[in-house]
């Protein structure tokens, strides 16, 4: 579905810069946080796999 990249692209970006979240990206799965109510550290490598730790 490339005809749908653009679109995906500008909802990222807006998610990204506009509202401030941090987002990782596991497969076709966002998962995004805000900086301001961040619960959990999350990360993702292909070598290490997904990685979430609860901070409160």
């Amino acid at each position: 579905m490339k005809e749908l990249i653009p679109k995906w692209t500008a909802l990222m970006n807006f998610v990204q810069q506009r509202l401030g979240y941090k987002t990782v990206m596991y497969g076709e799965l966002c998962i995004a946080q805000h900086p301001d109510n961040q619960i959990f550290e999350i990360s993702y490598s292909k070598a290490a796999g997904l990685s979430m730790t609860r901070l409160k």
